[in-house]
């Protein structure tokens, strides 16, 4: 047997071993982050352009951002891309279900798509179409040719999920429930974040796994008083600190990055511990 037809059957052998379901809740993460297709896919792009042994690559895929791993697959599939690529690579990097948002109308309230948008499809009448079919035109007038940040900006944009944000908080501790779907989840995580359909309103809860660690079933004191000085007040209905937007539209991404970026730093300046 050559050396290169061995390498290929070792590829084979070694891939063979990554699940083909992504890891939940219910089924926590074991040995790969990732489904055996987007693994494959990764791997075959390190090979060829940092020259890695299968092994390493694989070592590399597990270690590397969200976003830089979702690059990495769409690498794979050029030179052209379509929306139900992006929807797929979306769900299995980062375990989230654009197309039921889509389905739900959930997400960001669109009131008007950005000009960029409005002016690659030639059209200003979008509202009428659902935003994976806005994804699609998108994708299809510029032939597939986005990078991985235009992506992302345009799932922001549309969807109102914030990958490049996602990513940044890989395990920092914080779940996140939105779009009627687990956006971030880990089995360690300290405190989770809900927010309503739209986005409209948003309340932080801490999850049982602080609880069981801390026997506290509230938000630490301190914490409250950072969460109030953001906005956030005591809602006594829910039991829980509580955020709704004046005006009834969708918070601001502004807003949410200052409730998510508070979150992270008071648990790494306090909690830090329980993460590893």
């Amino acid at each position: 047997m050559s050396w290169k037809r061995s390498s290929i059957v070792a590829i084979i052998v070694v891939l063979s071993m990554i699940p083909t379901t992504i890891p939940t809740e219910a089924s926590p993460i074991k040995d790969y982050k990732y489904s055996y297709k987007v693994m494959h896919g990764i791997v075959q792009v390190l090979k060829t352009e940092e020259d890695l042994h299968v092994f390493e690559a694989i070592e590399w895929a597990q270690s590397v951002p969200q976003a830089e791993a979702m690059d990495l697959y769409l690498e794979k599939l050029e030179p052209r891309i379509d929306g139900r690529d992006l929807r797929f690579t979306v769900r299995e990097v980062f375990g989230i279900n654009l197309q039921a948002v889509s389905d739900l109308e959930a997400g960001k309230q669109v009131k008007e798509y950005p000009d960029y948008i409005k002016d690659a499809l030639g059209q200003e009448d979008l509202l009428s179409l659902s935003k994976s079919e806005v994804m699609d035109l998108y994708v299809e007038a510029l032939q597939g040719e986005l990078s991985g940040p235009e992506i992302r900006t345009l799932i922001n944009d549309i969807f109102g999920i914030n990958l490049d944000g996602i990513s940044r908080l890989e395990k920092s501790g914080i779940s996140l429930f939105s779009k009627e779907q687990w956006i971030m989840q880990g089995e360690r995580d300290l405190f989770a974040v809900y927010t309503g359909l739209n986005d409209v309103d948003v309340y932080i809860k801490p999850t049982a796994y602080f609880t069981e660690q801390t026997g506290m079933e509230q938000l630490p004191e301190e914490l409250q008083q950072l969460l109030e000085e953001v906005g956030y007040w005591y809602n006594e209905d829910l039991g829980e600190y509580y955020y709704e937007h004046p005006d009834g539209e969708s918070v601001p991404d502004a807003f949410k990055g200052q409730t998510l970026g508070t979150l992270a730093q008071y648990i790494q300046q306090e909690y830090l511990d329980l993460l590893q």
